[in-house]
């Protein structure tokens, strides 16, 4: 079994609200996420200290808890395709059809035009409101 210290997927955190079987916790600063791949990245910022992550708590940890947290090979997954992978496939995509419309409506550059919107969109959803 590795330590804290040899998973650099662990996060300490203390519990700031529970509701049913959901916790808000709010993250630690720690090293581990400090030198994380997935924040140099920018997939959740660097030093995730303060970041607020509402998490299934099957522990039934309650307020000002301090709790563990380990995100699962499946969030790693989903949050390389939503960052990484649907841009690129948006942008090629949306080009296509500007390239489509271009054609048969004889209005040159809408490829261009359109694989720069469906970029530029598909990046709308993951931004916080």
């Amino acid at each position: 079994m590795k330590t804290q210290e040899e998973k650099n997927d662990l996060e300490t955190g203390t519990v700031l609200k529970t509701e049913g079987q959901w916790a808000s916790v709010i993250t630690n600063k720690s090293k581990s996420c400090n030198e994380c791949g997935k924040a140099q990245a920018g997939i959740c910022g660097k030093s995730g200290a303060g970041m607020v992550i509402k998490v299934k708590n099957d522990a039934g940890a309650k307020v000002w808890d301090t709790v563990l947290l380990e995100l699962d090979g499946k969030t790693h997954v989903k949050a390389y395709f939503l960052v990484f992978i649907l841009p690129v496939l948006t942008l090629f995509i949306s080009a296509y059809a500007g390239h489509l419309i271009s054609q048969s409506s004889g209005i040159q550059g809408l490829d261009a035009a359109a694989g720069f919107f469906g970029l530029t969109h598909s990046f709308y959803g993951l931004v916080p409101a």
